[in-house]
């Protein structure tokens, strides 16, 4: 629970979902499967030439909100992922009458605008998978800034059309998140314990957003508008933190590069340290994922989002 700006997020986000009805919610998986078409000539197709020219008639058509024109360039089995950049939710629609729908209510009043493509790149695994595929970044209204992903699938006329689209909010345009070259460069000289402490008590301010329970998704949203500078308190009501997969599994296992519970925010999956777990006495080499930092005692001290 967020309070009070997950107050206003959910408030949009249910008024987006009652405009819109019901949906069947079907999940995009890099491994969905789509038998490619007899009809499609042999040979490498061209990803970068195919991707331009479907891309260049695509971006105009959303920064019009031309959503006829948009269902023209989508298979009749095509489906539209949202995170956040046009529903304020995670939303999949599938098939042309529920993305058209979609598209109506939320695509003009949003204002998708200065669509970028990126590296296209071709996915050849015929004749289960045929796709190229790309990401592309835009701007979304004044205050936005998302990035999205497309595979283009062969038709039987040969034609290349959108087969699943993902567009997603990747960040606020005026609070960028205070990482890297924005980080705060000047030297506190020792005095970082003593500042973290006047943080972890409010003693400067009090928090601006409540988060109820301290998993991996209120420790993710503490982490993030932490660095966008918003005051945040997390209340757990298990004595440590990341008790609530203590008390419940028997064993931690983190070596699942390809596992996407194991991204998380800040820290890449692929940084390997070697370090305790609170409850063993071996060390144990792990691929690091913040989720699960409760786990790891080093960083139990040093994790600077503010939990009670």
């Amino acid at each position: 629970m967020l309070l009070p700006l997950g107050c206003e997020i959910k408030r949009r986000a249910q008024t987006i979902k009652r405009n819109l009805g019901t949906y069947r919610d079907k999940p995009l998986s890099s491994t969905h499967t789509r038998m490619v078409s007899e009809s499609v000539p042999p040979g490498n197709p061209d990803p970068v030439a195919i991707a331009n020219k479907w891309f260049h008639a695509f971006a105009p058509l959303v920064e019009l909100g031309d959503t006829t024109g948009i269902l023209g360039l989508l298979t009749e089995d095509s489906f539209w992922r949202d995170g956040l950049a046009l529903t304020w939710d995670l939303r999949t629609f599938d098939g042309p009458t529920k993305i058209k729908r979609f598209l109506d209510d939320r695509l003009k009043s949003v204002k998708l605008a200065n669509l970028k493509l990126g590296n296209p790149s071709l996915v050849d695994n015929r004749p289960v998978n045929l796709w190229i595929q790309s990401i592309f970044t835009f701007d979304v209204g004044d205050y936005g800034l998302g990035t999205g992903v497309f595979r283009l699938a062969p038709t039987s006329t040969g034609e290349w059309k959108g087969y699943t689209i993902y567009t997603s909010l990747s960040g606020l345009k005026d609070h960028p998140e205070q990482l890297g070259e924005r980080r705060n460069e000047l030297p506190n000289h020792g005095k970082w314990v003593e500042q973290r402490q006047r943080e972890v008590e409010f003693a400067d301010e009090e928090p601006h957003v409540l988060v109820v329970g301290a998993g991996h998704g209120g420790v993710h949203i503490a982490a993030r508008l932490k660095h966008l500078g918003v005051s945040t308190l997390v209340v757990e009501r298990n004595a440590r933190i990341g008790d609530n997969w203590r008390n419940r599994y028997d064993t931690l296992c983190l070596h699942d590069p390809v596992c996407k519970f194991c991204d998380s925010d800040n820290i890449p999956v692929t940084t390997v340290l070697t370090c305790h777990l609170s409850h063993r006495a071996q060390p144990v080499s792990v691929y690091t994922v913040p989720i699960y930092l409760a786990y790891l005692y080093p960083f139990k001290k040093g994790w600077s989002s503010s939990v009670w």
